[in-house]
């Protein structure tokens, strides 16, 4: 699978409910998916989820991590 190369110009926002002291993701949202990025390292490669991937990975989280 082929993933695309984010887009130099991306604006990432971090979540309201994080703070300094802890670990936390940025988004970028873009047409088509979401770019998703570690805050405390944000050199590191972002990672790219389609809307229907990231429909189901946040499901996902929002429902408790299930395993």
């Amino acid at each position: 699978m082929t993933y695309p190369e984010p887009p130099a110009d991306l604006t990432f926002v971090k979540s309201p409910y994080s703070t300094d002291q802890q670990g936390c993701v940025e988004l970028a949202f873009v047409d088509g998916g979401v770019w998703l990025r570690d805050s405390k390292d944000p050199s590191r490669p972002a990672h790219y989820f389609n809307n229907h991937e990231w429909e189901c990975f946040s499901r996902w989280v929002a429902d408790g991590l299930p395993r």
